[in-house]
């Protein structure tokens, strides 16, 4: 009798559990969608990925995984409440996965090559799912786009007074 009366005034513990995957696993399927889609390029996927690591990081440093995960947890004992907070850190899962210490598709350095671009799909297990004949295309064809987006930059920045800079 005491046990049914404790799992009343208590939150149940799996359940936390379920709407943490919940709140996160739907992130993730944002995520995969827009990286599945056929209008996204090689160029979005950094942005992607890093969009999507920020929002991570954003909730895990707010605590924030849903209003009713947060309801449900305060409910938890307190030992539990402190195993399922310390538990709730999806972004070293993701860091894991995606190496976000190299931008691989960032123009600081200069250009990116197709090269370049082979390397973050083969890190990613993606040379068997994209055709990479297509993806050469698509690299060639953005490629003066960027060499150009980055001379303007670069023309902007000089015009700037020093102040401004």
């Amino acid at each position: 009798m005491t046990r049914v009366k404790d799992s009343e005034e208590y939150g149940d513990i799996v359940e936390v559990y379920l709407l943490f995957c919940n709140n996160i696993l739907s992130l993730s399927e944002e995520v995969v969608e827009k990286l599945e889609s056929d209008e996204t390029t090689c160029v979005e996927f950094y942005f992607i990925t890093d969009n999507f690591k920020q929002k991570l990081t954003e909730r895990q440093d707010d605590r924030f995984y849903g209003y009713l995960t947060k309801v449900k947890r305060q409910r938890l004992l307190p030992h539990e409440a402190g195993m399922a907070k310390a538990d709730f850190t999806a972004v070293s899962y993701v860091e894991k996965r995606l190496n976000f210490s190299e931008q691989p598709l960032s123009l600081r350095h200069g250009t990116w090559t197709f090269s370049d671009i082979e390397r973050v799909g083969t890190k990613l297990n993606l040379i068997h799912k994209v055709s990479m004949d297509e993806l050469n295309d698509e690299c060639s064809t953005a490629k003066p786009i960027l060499e150009r987006f980055q001379e303007d930059a670069k023309d902007e920045w000089k015009s700037k007074g020093v102040a401004a800079r």
